[in-house]
């Protein structure tokens, strides 16, 4: 099994992002291969007060910062 980069570390800028943000990246540390579609990280990371546009705006900040990536059947993954 290929071993997966670090993810990069916070820098201060990131340092103050959104709890719900940290929650997302977290999980994608602690399970480096999940494959979660934006409605599945919504329950996961517990975002039930935010809507589905907004968790999916999260996750395409994550993919902009080259944190994660889209698949093409609209899954997030960590990014190689």
């Amino acid at each position: 099994m290929r071993e997966l980069p670090p993810l990069p570390r916070p820098q201060p800028a990131q340092a103050k992002l959104d709890p719900t943000l940290h929650a997302l990246v977290a999980h994608y540390l602690e399970m480096p291969g999940l494959s979660l579609t934006a409605s599945q990280a919504r329950r996961l990371c517990g975002m039930a007060d935010i809507d589905l546009a907004a968790c999916e705006r999260l996750l395409e900040r994550l993919v902009n910062d080259r944190v994660l990536t889209k698949t093409p059947d609209g899954r997030y993954r960590r990014a190689a």
